[in-house]
């Protein structure tokens, strides 16, 4: 995921990136998996030393950013969906599964 801009609105910075295959990021080698953009979310975010943020996704990025919090709860103060078709418990996403009050990795 490339940074395509940042804006600094009161105390929050904004990014708009980009998943891989769609705008400045090389496809890669790898097939396309929500889990996989998840990941590189959190790429995006190790690198740029964000510990903790809000995350606001529409149609697939809703889903990417459902599947990251699910992975990493410790990551996400808020999520904000708009039109996430996924049902976040589906173990058809093939990356984290809900048991009681936590998440955990297949």
């Amino acid at each position: 995921m490339n940074e395509d801009k940042t804006i600094r609105y009161y105390n929050y910075h904004i990014y708009a990136i980009d998943t891989r295959g769609h705008g400045k990021p090389p496809r890669g080698s790898r097939p396309f998996t929500i889990r996989q953009f998840a990941e590189d979310l959190l790429n995006f975010l190790d690198e740029h030393g964000i510990h903790k943020t809000h995350l606001l996704g529409f149609s697939d990025g809703g889903n990417i950013a459902m599947v990251f919090a699910l992975c990493h709860p410790d990551r996400v103060n808020r999520l904000i969906l708009n039109g996430a078709n996924q049902n976040a418990a589906d173990s058809r996403l093939g990356t984290c599964f809900y048991q009681g009050k936590s998440f955990y990795r297949k």
